[in-house]
């Protein structure tokens, strides 16, 4: 019931999906109101983001979304992400800017849009920026483009999309007029691109490149090195700080994660770090951080969150006028995010312990920790003696679990962001 959260004409456009700490999936609702003012903070980001760089108003735009309508409430409210929402709604006086359909986000099959996404995109050598959130996310879709060279070159040349990607009949018609007209001579361009580096990577299709716009703060900034190698020297420009729930800095420039305090359409309140969990910590206002220490944010919104502890801990270190600049640190404790996907102490226990269950394995102490690599992943450590003969079984029981309570853990997987589990068997006495 709207009424018991919101006044009496408030419109409620969607629910938008983000990993839940303890359980399933959190519904945020995003009321109209709260829709425009994420919007208004796109547009901020976006303005100081073409003025650094306007050599962008004379190239293509790709911006990788998520549907904003994956399944729908009994009610007939759609579930999703409201970037996608975004993305759907965009002005079509923005359409020449952007280089991909916006019916691209229907594709639920992930290899099939990332590959579809290149299909549409790979004729343009005159793309300079890249908007997606994870830079993990352009990592894969630089290896697909080469992974994937011959069929992607034979589509071009052809004037076809694939037919062994998963695109119901609808949307492939939709899409049809995108596609329809062969480009041998980008093809050829292509092949020569392959035959004289032995790959075909972004670097080279795409040689006007001047940003990617992804995350960089926190544990993603990992990702980094990599994205250089795939995509060359370009610029990178952090979204900033945002999530479902509301977004809470705007970066003003390049190659930071810092950004201004986004006090114009949300309320930001702070905890000091050391403070967080006592049963009376100190609140304070923006204007009153010091710059050099961490904090909590508490977050308030139109979408009817009130003083919510978000959970991400931040650090002062600057000033815009009264408005701190902040950079995010990390998730705070009892939560992993390597590359975005929230993983809570809740989920990983509750998981463990039901595939020890299953799997008829006496419960017995472990620990389970990320390990950077490419991808990156987890392992649980187990004593010895304890599932020697199911370590594979139970690595698998224990995706299963934590995916049925993560979605955010369940996509990374699914997309190649997070390989899977390992299990690692050690001596007794040193989980």
């Amino acid at each position: 019931d709207l009424s018991a959260m919101f006044g009496p004409k408030t419109r409620l456009l969607m629910f938008a999906l983000t990993s839940g700490t303890t359980n399933y999936s959190k519904f945020i609702p995003v009321t109209e109101e709260f829709f425009q003012e994420y919007r208004r903070g796109w547009n901020m980001w976006g303005v100081r983001t073409y003025l650094d760089h306007p050599d962008l108003l004379s190239k293509k735009t790709i911006q990788l979304s998520s549907d904003w309508r994956q399944f729908f409430t009994e009610g007939g409210t759609p579930c999703g992400n409201i970037s996608g929402l975004a993305a759907a709604t965009a002005p079509r006086i923005s359409n020449p800017i952007f280089i991909l359909p916006r019916s691209l986000i229907q594709i639920s099959h992930t290899a099939s849009k990332q590959y579809t996404a290149l299909r549409l995109s790979l004729p343009s050598s005159r793309v300079g920026i890249i908007i997606t959130a994870n830079p993990s996310t352009l990592v894969e879709f630089a290896r697909v483009a080469d992974r994937r060279r011959e069929e992607l070159i034979r589509d071009i040349f052809d004037g076809t999309l694939s037919s062994d990607l998963e695109i119901s009949d609808t949307l492939r018609q939709s899409l049809q007029s995108h596609h329809n007209r062969p480009d041998r001579q980008r093809a050829r361009e292509l092949e020569e691109m392959i035959e004289t580096s032995g790959k075909l990577l972004p670097r080279d299709f795409w040689p006007n490149m001047s940003v990617l716009a992804v995350w960089t703060g926190g544990s993603v900034g990992a990702y980094l090195p990599r994205l250089q190698e795939y995509y060359g020297d370009t610029a990178f420009r952090d979204h900033g700080l945002s999530a479902s729930e509301g977004r809470m800095t705007v970066p003003l420039q390049d190659s930071t994660s810092a950004g201004v305090a986004d006090f114009v359409h949300h309320y930001l309140e702070f905890i000091p770090e050391e403070e967080h969990g006592t049963a009376s910590p100190t609140v304070l206002g923006g204007h009153e951080l010091e710059i050099g220490k961490n904090y909590f944010i508490l977050l308030t919104t139109s979408s009817g969150l009130y003083r919510y502890d978000i959970q991400d801990v931040v650090r002062c270190v600057d000033f815009e006028g009264e408005a701190p600049v902040l950079e995010f640190l990390n998730k705070g404790s009892h939560i992993s995010s390597v590359t975005g996907e929230k993983l809570s102490e809740f989920q990983v226990v509750s998981a463990v312990k039901d595939a020890f269950a299953k799997l008829a394995i006496p419960m017995e102490h472990f620990t389970m920790a990320p390990v950077f690599g490419d991808p990156p992943g987890y392992v649980l450590l187990v004593e010895k003696g304890c599932g020697d003969q199911v370590g594979e079984r139970l690595a698998a029981c224990v995706d299963r679990g934590i995916s049925e309570l993560n979605c955010e853990y369940a996509d990374r997987l699914e997309t190649g962001r997070l390989r899977p589990l390992s299990v690692v068997h050690i001596e007794r006495g040193q989980t």
